[in-house]
């Protein structure tokens, strides 16, 4: 059975390895493979953007939730 993951827009993800940078969810998708991903922007420097799998951002030695903006 497959991971449900729930990556939505407007999510805030802190990165737990590189700075300790807050990410917003701009974007989800799924691949041409069906495997969901989302597009992410760097809340205090906007022109930085970064896509990871849902899986990726789900993993708490890499991101931890913070909060949802709408």
């Amino acid at each position: 059975m497959a991971k449900h993951f729930q990556v939505q827009v407007g999510q805030l993800y802190r990165s737990q390895t590189s700075g300790n940078r807050l990410w917003q969810v701009e974007f989800v998708y799924a691949d041409g493979h069906g495997i969901p991903h989302a597009r992410l922007r760097d809340v205090h420097q906007q022109c930085e953007t970064i896509t990871f799998a849902a899986e990726v951002l789900t993993n708490p030695s890499r991101f931890k939730l913070e909060a949802m903006l709408s």
